[in-house]
């Protein structure tokens, strides 16, 4: 019966602690408090009831026998230990969820993966604002679809706005800047 005792807690309560949300710790603390309250309790009685002194009420019982009778009465009491009959279903419940949980992490680690090789595919990538139209559509032919050709055929850097009759960007690229509106501002550099 004594290696049933409970001596001490087996919850390491700062692994529960970090698992529990930030928004939950109180009523973990709560809990683990009535948790310890419980178990200072149970650990307060002894582990054995104590010894009933049969000869003391023999002496104080006028009745003959009647002592004797519950003497034999509570002798044959046998108060077993409840049988353990869910810890195979435990066991069972832990090793689905550990078979779930990596799973989980292998198919994280492979869109991980995935996601770097995207990610590495855009690093690679010539920045969409210094790309041609062509280069967008070689780069991104799900999107090319629909696009007007003949509206947009410009020249890199595609950013030409004819309101402003200028066009931003590198000096001298487009085909608007060979003798357009830049021009002035080459022939000032010149002299």
């Amino acid at each position: 019966m004594s290696s049933r005792r409970v001596t001490k807690s087996a919850i390491d309560w700062a692994a529960f602690a970090a698992r529990v949300p930030e928004d939950q710790q109180i009523s973990l603390k709560a809990f683990k408090t009535r948790h310890d309250a419980y178990l200072s309790k149970a650990m307060s009685y002894p582990e054995n009831p104590p010894k009933i002194d049969w000869e003391t009420y023999k002496k104080k019982i006028p009745v003959p026998g009647l002592v004797d009778q519950f003497q034999k009465q509570m002798a044959s009491v046998k108060v077993s230990y409840p049988k353990d009959t869910l810890t195979s279903q435990i066991d069972q419940q832990e090793q689905e969820a550990l078979a779930s949980t990596k799973r989980f992490i292998q198919e994280s680690n492979q869109r991980i993966e995935k996601l770097r090789t995207e990610a590495k595919q855009w690093e690679d990538m010539l920045p969409l604002h210094k790309m041609t139209m062509e280069e967008f559509i070689l780069e991104f032919p799900e999107n090319a679809h629909g696009f007007d050709q003949k509206r947009y055929q410009t020249l890199h850097p595609h950013d030409y706005d004819p309101k402003a009759g200028i066009i931003p960007g590198e000096k001298g690229s487009g085909a608007w800047n060979i003798g357009g509106p830049d021009r002035h501002l080459e022939d000032k550099n010149a002299h």
